[in-house]
């Protein structure tokens, strides 16, 4: 990865000291000029100047087989917890949101006026990153990804990571190797790594065909952080012919660890059949009251959560590889905290036990459907404690 910094042209200069006499007087004149015997005035102190407009275009247009920005509504926009409409709505900065801009100024105060892809992830760490999956594409031998990393001029700089993943024909979830990673984007020191330019060769993939995600994840304190990727398009070379397709699709790395580590995803809906009569909606239906999902990590303790809305019971999260219980709050009554729904493995199930959720690397397990509401049938099932710091909807 190349980094594109300004250009410092830094000229010499030289200086040449005059020593005079200065007669003795009661008065304090202004010192003279010895050459010219005039008064010389301060030189007034010059702005700096300001970077100069850029554009960033792909050097052969007509090669361009994916444009990320011209194709932002062919990709289907999600955060950790829901999908997302496109265009995103500006004002949604709890949830995330993606936009293509054409004129943005960067955090050094330079203009771009090339088409840019603006995404902004969820405000806080409620739903973690904001996804971009693009259809289908077969990739050529030669094929390379380029854009170029910014940070639009912002108070709270770009606390992100930025992060090219695929999905490769069986719906396997791999990264892009290598990962773009955090980058020291920041608009405290607008001096310094103002943009960063990305060209990666896709050539390891020739004869796959992947559905490519752009990722951007909150790094920081929970602000809105401005990402933009500039001019992002896959360009094929001239005459490129296509590859035979491979038995297996590589990954693009031979690093066993790296490749366990990468995370899978939980996706699955709420049911609220069996759910307390208070809690179910006004249309009857049984499926839409608002709940706190959580997802708890039985190989270290740690867990994630988000939260449902009143129109969409299902969920889906980004998780560490490993096991996990699967677990939904919702509010009680009375001295009743809260009461819990949990993933049981069957449907209909009331007060069974809860039962543990297999994730692998590279690899979405769906259909968790929560059912089991374990109060309302007066289950005795064990069933973890909410945490205080996670809130219900």
């Amino acid at each position: 990865m190349r980094k594109l910094l300004p250009l410092l042209l830094i000229l010499p200069m030289s200086a040449c000291l005059l020593t005079t006499t200065i007669p003795t007087s009661t008065s304090s004149p202004e010192p003279a000029d010895t050459a010219t015997g005039t008064v010389p005035t301060e030189e007034p102190t010059q702005p700096a100047p300001t970077p100069a407009p850029f554009v960033y275009y792909p050097e052969d247009p007509k090669n361009v087989v994916l444009d990320f920005t011209s194709d932002l509504c062919s990709a289907e926009w999600s955060n950790s917890g829901e999908y997302l409409p496109c265009p995103g709505n500006s004002a949604d900065t709890t949830n995330g949101f993606s936009l293509v801009v054409y004129e943005a100024k960067l955090s050094d105060g330079a203009d771009i006026t090339s088409p840019a892809l603006l995404m902004i992830p969820p405000h806080g760490s409620r739903f973690g990153g904001l996804f971009g999956a693009y259809p289908e594409i077969n990739i050529y031998p030669g094929d390379h990804f380029k854009t170029l990393l910014a940070c639009q001029e912002s108070d709270n700089g770009c606390a992100v990571s930025y992060a090219l993943h695929y999905y490769d024909a069986n719906g396997n979830f791999y990264e892009v190797s290598p990962n773009l990673g955090p980058l020291p984007i920041n608009n405290h020191n607008p001096e310094e790594d103002t943009w960063t330019e990305i060209d990666i060769d896709l050539s390891y993939l020739a004869g796959n065909t992947v559905r490519f995600i752009l990722a951007v994840r909150t790094e920081g304190a929970p602000l809105v952080y401005p990402a933009l990727w500039i001019g992002p398009h896959i360009q094929r070379q001239e005459g490129a012919q296509p590859a035979p397709t491979p038995d297996i699709i590589p990954t693009g790395s031979t690093d066993s660890t790296e490749e366990s580590s990468v995370p899978g995803v939980i996706k699955g809906w709420v049911d609220m059949a069996s759910a307390p009569p208070y809690l179910l909606d006004s249309y009857g239906s049984g499926s839409s009251t608002p709940v706190a999902v959580m997802f708890f990590n039985l190989d270290d303790g740690t867990w994630w959560w988000i939260h449902s809305t009143l129109t969409h019971p299902y969920y889906q999260m980004t998780v560490p590889p490993g096991d996990y219980h699967v677990v939904a709050y919702a509010q009680g009554v009375g001295d009743v905290a809260y009461v819990t729904g949990g993933y049981t493995g069957s449907d209909p199930s009331c007060g069974q036990a809860l039962q543990v959720v297999h994730v692998p690397a590279n690899t979405i397990v769906e259909n968790i459907v929560i059912a089991d509401w374990n109060w309302s049938c007066g289950g005795t099932a064990y069933r973890p404690e909410k945490p205080a710091e996670v809130p219900l909807p």
